[in-house]
């Protein structure tokens, strides 16, 4: 159903992404609160990576994914007055989007803004969403354009966070 969220414990550690049907990851990032211990950190860097699972068919694969933010409990795309509300990629003022990577076999987002804003209290939401790749429809809209068939399954057990930060004493 729309909306409806499956753990990834009941598709045999998959999760997926697909334009045609609307399929999304859902992604929360733990402890990020427990890191933090009353302390001041300065997140230096900060890479989101997931490895699609082997058995997608290259020629189906998705090039590439986006950061979309999560409507709290609903398990949908925020949506704004311009479209989806997606995150900005580092250092840039264009969508969050990670290239599929041929020799690591992975989609890597640089997330260091993110995990900063989340630590300090700036970023509100808990829910992240891959979503397949975002792009403007308009000049004043954002959304999904293209196929409809292309799909990535995502091994749940190889997510990861690679996080460096550093303690700030004041």
């Amino acid at each position: 159903s729309p909306g409806q969220s499956v753990a990834s414990t009941l598709t045999n550690n998959k999760s997926f992404v697909q334009k045609g049907l609307g399929l999304a990851t859902k992604l929360t990032i733990p402890y990020l609160a427990k890191l933090k211990n009353n302390k001041y950190i300065a997140v230096n860097k900060a890479e989101l990576i997931v490895e699609p699972s082997s058995d997608v068919p290259a020629d189906l694969r998705l090039d590439k994914l986006s950061l979309v933010r999560g409507n709290s409990g609903s398990n949908r795309p925020l949506r704004s007055a311009y479209g989806l509300s997606y995150f900005l990629s580092e250092g840039a003022s264009g969508f969050n989007t990670a290239t599929y990577n041929s020799s690591t076999k992975t989609y890597t987002f640089n997330i260091t803004s993110l995990v900063q804003n989340i630590i300090s209290g700036r970023e509100l939401t808990d829910e992240l969403l891959i979503t397949p790749e975002i792009s403007a429809i308009s000049s004043s809209e954002t959304g999904f354009v293209g196929d409809q068939i292309n799909y990535v399954a995502l091994n749940a057990f190889k997510t990861k966070i690679k996080l460096y930060y550093s303690f700030i004493n004041k």
